[in-house]
């Protein structure tokens, strides 16, 4: 096959971006809730604002590389898997610090910071990042579901192409 139509491109174009969607929501979710966490600081004039504001930039690095992706057909995310890293490892912190006297100076906005909401939350977060961090290494192994159809369709293209 000598080359491949536009519409061709641009469906493989679409099959390696969205090997990344589901990193992609959780990225969102996360960046969205941790912009709410920030304001909320912000609004509260608290001391420790410079966390949720430094999650928020490295969130915010993390879908820079995630955009960047849609135009390079690449199974590796280097700095979206760092980045989650850190996340986990600054939400584990998080959690631990909740039944601390520091829970009220991260969570100045909260009545009782070592609420059962504040806990599920960090809990659902780790698993989410936990998630994605498995769904990221699913990715680089090729061992993700979208990495086989892609295959399959470049088969598909190949004996389309030979047919001719």
């Amino acid at each position: 096959m000598s080359t491949l139509s536009h519409r061709q491109q641009m469906t493989l174009r679409s099959l390696y971006f969205n090997r990344f969607l589901w990193v992609r929501y959780a990225a969102a979710l996360l960046f969205f809730t941790t912009l709410l966490w920030t304001c909320a600081m912000w609004l509260s004039q608290a001391s420790l604002l410079v966390i949720p504001a430094m999650l928020l930039l490295l969130l915010g690095t993390a879908y820079v590389e995630q955009v960047r992706l849609y135009y390079r057909h690449n199974a590796q995310a280097p700095w979206t898997y760092a980045i989650f890293k850190l996340l986990l490892i600054s939400h584990v912190g998080l959690l631990g610090l909740l039944f601390t006297p520091y829970a009220k100076a991260l969570f100045p906005f909260v009545r009782d910071p070592h609420s059962i909401v504040l806990v599920g939350y960090m809990g659902i977060a780790i698993l989410l990042i936990s998630g994605v961090l498995r769904k990221l290494h699913r990715i680089r192994t090729n061992q993700d579901s979208h990495y086989h159809h892609i295959i399959a369709y470049q088969k598909q293209l190949n004996l389309k192409g030979d047919s001719r």
